[in-house]
């Protein structure tokens, strides 16, 4: 039975995905339930990758899996991030590292606001509020007056501060957290967020859509319509009337009037989101559950959705910065996402005084580096120098690695002094790699020049020596490679680069010999099998388009028709640009006659396919047909059995009723009321027989909107088809 690939677009679930009927959405099951038990389904992993191309997101490891709910940044480098358990960690190199703070409590902590860079306060669950004065080392517990868990603390300077939670909670101080007081509001739903855009005005956010305003600095609260039943869970404003709330179910809403009147932002994603950031006017990122990271780049208008590698809930984003955010949620995940243009031009402006030309040959050097291409990377910085006119510490660097990795020690020695002259950090890795060489400086050059002596050696003897002499040489691996791919390099025996592989299969020709080997045991069997495997193996290959186009024509000589492409009009332009190779031979009347037989095939592989899909709706129907008959008789014996006992409840009534003895009232009364029963049971049971026979119907009326599409795979000489569904 050929594999049946099953393909529903995603239009039909969102138009289905909220249905109210259960008719509607029981007869899909079961379609999909009857193909299923009759075919083979191949399930697809199919990942759609929406980040845009200026952005990275890049994970951060931070040591711990408790879940995070809050990020405050309080410079580029420095950002605090809060969650339960009462875990606080910190950073202060850009996310690189993180180092755990000891809050002084176990409650999970939602929420946390930094009022400068040693003044911060963080709020939790049971009405936990602690403060920091020292940059996080050590924080100590207020009194906040409440039990309610806290959903958020923010402060508007470093004295005025609100903290709000469960049960219309809101709590305010005017002390720096010293005494809290209670703000008394005209709701018990649940607050989620504040946000203020100056010392006067401010919003909160909550359940329901609840949503609140305060002009006079928070000592009253006005409710606004939002126009949502959702749940709102993160508020902000970009300037004094534009603003944005968030929340569940995939809910956007925006205002261009400060508050009085919202509009709802239409987004393709359902899931619930929890935090909105605005980097600035125009760049905006919105998280949530599920995976779920929305970017903005044109102030909110429209969202895209950027793909996660590791999804995860995330509940907090905070800006980082010009040009990067952070992201946290469930299994402490973190990410850094990176806006590549900011970046660059933040680095064309401090570091290469706006010279594009050279930043971009720079990268294009670096590019060639990280693909072990030394001496072509050495030429384009030597260009990129040029452009630049002045010594650059990126371009100096990279050099003195090339000079390294590629044992140009001489050069690397002159090098030295400008790049010095820098005052590169010599606290790294890498520093230690030149330190290191320093300290040995003329042995490196001895084993530069006998390196530079054996590869003169064109036989391989050099290499040999080289070996022996220098057992701890830098080129030890280097002359290991060359040793073998003296001999192999000049062979077309794919033995010889498959013993290659095998001594050394991290080697530096290691990839091109297992290209090789694979082209020269096509080349030298004459079977299809390498070709394919090639075909397959490197399909960037160096040989790959004539592997390709060998394949192609091994397919019209050896009559397997069903891998050719359908379209027989390119079969003909692979015969026209072979016609000439085989012009004194039968070769090109074998291929005509073949290429004649493509129309013929095709017909014939339809006409097969067509036959199978008859023959498979007209199992499946007698199959569904054999279920819901059996189905339909159940109920017309229970219908039968309702009505049976229902005659005989109203017959006894009449009976006890018509004796006219007191003592019988009740009996009669008894039956009468076990004969309603049975007559609603009759009622019920003729409902779902009536029912059955109309999804009967509805199961006919799909199974004849089924189409059979064929595909012909040509590489494994199979075909099979396509399920599509017309609803």
């Amino acid at each position: 039975m050929p594999r049946i690939l099953l393909i529903l677009q995603t239009n039909f679930f969102r138009k289905h995905y909220n249905m109210k009927s259960k008719k509607s959405l029981f007869n899909i099951l079961l379609i999909l339930f009857l193909l299923c038990t009759s075919c083979e389904i191949k399930a697809q992993n199919i990942v759609q990758d929406f980040q845009t191309p200026n952005d990275q997101l890049i994970p951060l490891p931070t040591g711990t899996q408790n879940t995070l709910k809050s990020i405050c940044s309080i410079d580029s480098a420095t950002a605090f991030i809060v969650g339960n358990g009462g875990k606080i960690i910190k950073t202060s190199d850009e996310g690189k590292t993180w180092r755990n703070l000891m809050s002084g409590t176990e409650k999970s902590l939602e929420s946390v606001c930094f009022t400068d860079s040693k003044t911060g306060y963080a709020a939790g669950n049971n009405g936990t509020i602690i403060k920091t004065i020292d940059g996080g080392n050590s924080w100590r517990r207020l009194t906040s007056g409440t039990e309610a868990d806290l959903k958020c603390v923010y402060f508007i300077n470093a004295f005025t501060g609100f903290a709000c939670g469960t049960n219309g909670t809101l709590i305010t101080t005017v002390n720096g957290g010293l005494t809290w007081s209670k703000i008394y509001i005209d709701s018990d739903k649940w607050l989620k967020d504040i946000y203020f855009q100056n010392a006067t005005t401010g919003y909160i956010v909550g359940w329901n859509g609840l949503m609140m305003k305060t002009t006079n600095g928070g000592a009253s609260w006005l409710k606004l319509e939002t126009g949502v039943e959702n749940i709102l869970e993160s508020v902000h404003f970009i300037n004094a009337t534009t603003g944005f709330a968030v929340g569940w179910g995939g809910t956007i809403i925006t205002t261009a009037d400060g508050g009085s009147s919202w509009d709802r932002v239409e987004l393709s994603n359902e899931k619930d989101l929890i935090k909105i950031c605005f980097v600035d006017n125009d760049n905006a990122y919105c998280v949530g559950m599920e995976g779920t990271v929305l970017k903005s780049s044109d102030g909110g208008k429209d969202w895209d959705e950027m793909y996660v590698n590791a999804p995860a809930d995330f509940f907090a984003v905070s800006k980082l910065g010009e040009a990067a955010v952070l992201i946290a949620g469930s299994r402490g995940q973190v990410l850094k996402c990176v806006d590549a243009e900011k970046v660059k031009a933040a680095e064309l402006k401090r570091y290469w005084d706006d010279n594009l030309d050279a930043y971009d040959k720079y990268n294009l050097a670096l590019e060639k580096y990280n693909s072990k291409n030394y001496k072509s990377c050495i030429t384009d910085l030597d260009s990129a120098r040029i452009m630049m006119g002045s010594k650059n510490k990126f371009i100096e660097e990279l050099l003195i690695k090339c000079y390294l990795d590629d044992g140009e020690f001489a050069n690397l020695k002159k090098a030295l002094p400008a790049y010095d002259s820098l005052k590169p950090d010599k606290t790294t890795d890498f520093y230690k790699r030149i330190d290191e060489f320093n300290s040995n400086v003329e042995k490196y050059l001895a084993d530069e020049i006998a390196w530079k002596k054996a590869a003169l050696d064109t036989t391989g003897a050099g290499y040999d020596k080289y070996v022996k002499d220098h057992p701890r040489g830098f080129f030890r691996d280097m002359a290991m490679d060359e040793k073998l791919w003296v001999v192999a390099g000049k062979s077309t025996d794919p033995r010889l680069f498959e013993d290659y592989i095998q001594k050394r299969p991290y080697g530096r020709y290691a990839e091109l010999a297992r290209q090789l080997a694979l082209y020269y045991k096509a080349k030298n069997s004459g079977e299809m099998q390498p070709y394919e495997d090639y075909y397959r193996n490197f399909p960037q290959g160096i040989y790959h388009k004539e592997i390709s186009d060998s394949l192609r024509l091994m397919y019209l000589r050896s009559g397997d028709l069903a891998v050719i492409n359908k379209n027989a009009d390119e079969a003909e332009r692979w015969f026209r640009s072979y016609e000439q190779k085989f012009a004194a031979t039968d070769s090109v009347n074998i291929i005509k006659a073949r290429l004649e037989q493509i129309p013929a095939l095709r017909r014939s592989i339809m006409e097969e396919q067509q036959r199978m899909q008859r023959e498979q709706q007209k199992n499946q129907m007698m199959n569904d047909l054999r279920r819901e008959r059996g189905t339909r008789n159940k109920k017309l014996f229970k219908t039968i059995a309702w009505g049976t006992i229902a005659t005989a409840g109203v017959l006894g009534s009449v009976y006890l009723l018509s004796d006219g003895k007191t003592s019988n009232i009740w009996p009669g009364i008894a039956c009468g009321a076990i004969a309603g029963g049975a007559l609603i049971g009759f009622i019920d049971g003729w409902s779902d027989v009536h029912y059955y026979q109309r999804h009967v119907k509805n199961i006919r009326r799909n199974l004849n909107n089924l189409t059979l599409l064929p595909v012909v795979n040509p590489l494994d000489n199979s075909y099979g088809m396509v399920l599509q569904f017309r609803f």
